[in-house]
């Protein structure tokens, strides 16, 4: 490791680091095991740790709210623990899967397995972005015995690479009215610099049910109903022509100036509408769809890349 860099990193922080890493919180299994591994850090920092659990099977998923910080010594003036409008620094604790394990050249085919190279650290998580939360501890701890105009709050979340599940579990909690921050700043891989704008992602799912209509066969349409997919198309027409619009929406700050808006694509047909001498129907497996009805499935998503 360069010099400068051993330097840089306190005592203890790569064994912190180690751990961190070493402790699997893919999404599906859970952040108990950060959290558990943090919780003596925030303590050494003077924060006061709570958790939020949620339970999936044999999953736990848990929220870690640790503060106030920022609040000089206890003893010098508690009632500051109690001012709102402070800074909420945010760090999700959840990793993406591994994915290959031999891909993990660098770090001896164990993902969980931290690893220095040429100052770099190697492992699930270290960039996306477990070693924020370590940093963000880090600079709690200096700050310790200092007292600030508002206090800050670490919040360390569970899902968000699966949705912000946690994030939105804590948004609307109770703890979130007790913090009430008036401002939010949330870690991510973004080359130190401060994005205040970034891209969301929309998936918008029509379904039309028609008992009339039929899948398409060599039989024709129903006597009463047409195809099934007849009602996509002015309904694919109107979204399309909804482009334009979103097209005008532009922010001079983000890399894409406008949204990006791809628009129909269908995810799904099915039909078992009912039957007619003059024109029979081949049903479709049961496993489909069940009889009666008729569904039209068409997907469109916004990449609102830009807008906030």
């Amino acid at each position: 490791m360069p010099r400068s860099l051993a330097r840089m990193l306190p005592a203890g922080f790569l064994d912190a680091a180690r751990a961190l890493v070493r402790a699997d919180t893919v999404s599906a299994h859970g952040t108990r095991a950060a959290v558990d591994a943090l919780a003596p850090l925030y303590e050494a920092a003077g924060l006061a740790l709570r958790r939020q659990v949620v339970r999936e099977g044999s999953a736990e998923h848990v929220n870690a709210l640790a503060g106030p910080g920022g609040t000089g010594s206890a003893g010098a003036d508690p009632s500051r623990t109690q001012i709102p409008g402070g800074l909420l620094l945010v760090t999700h604790l959840d990793t993406v899967p591994c994915g290959p394990r031999e891909a993990w050249t660098r770090t001896g085919g164990d993902p969980w397995a931290l690893t220095e190279e040429a100052g770099t650290l190697y492992g699930l998580g270290c960039a996306d972005v477990k070693l924020d939360a370590l940093c963000k501890i880090e600079a709690a701890r200096r700050l310790r015995d200092t007292r600030l105009r508002r206090p800050f709050w670490l919040l360390g979340t569970f899902g968000e690479e699966v949705g912000l599940k946690g994030a939105r579990h804590f948004a609307g909690s109770e703890l979130f009215e007790e913090v009430r921050p008036r401002q939010v700043l949330c870690g991510e891989p973004s080359k130190l610099e401060l994005i205040s704008a970034h891209k969301g992602y929309v998936v918008v799912r029509c379904t039309i049910a028609d008992s009339r209509a039929r899948l398409v066969s060599t039989a024709g349409p129903g006597i009463e109903g047409g195809w099934v997919v007849d009602a996509a198309f002015p309904l694919n027409a109107k979204v399309m022509s909804s482009r334009t619009e979103w097209n005008t929406r532009e922010n001079a700050s983000a890399t894409v100036k406008a949204p990006l808006f791809a628009a129909g694509a269908i995810a799904a047909m099915a039909a078992c509408g009912p039957r007619s001498e003059a024109a029979p129907q081949t049903d479709p497996p049961a496993s489909v769809v069940q009889p009666g009805t008729v569904l039209f499935q068409s997907d469109w998503s916004k990449g609102l890349d830009g807008c906030s």
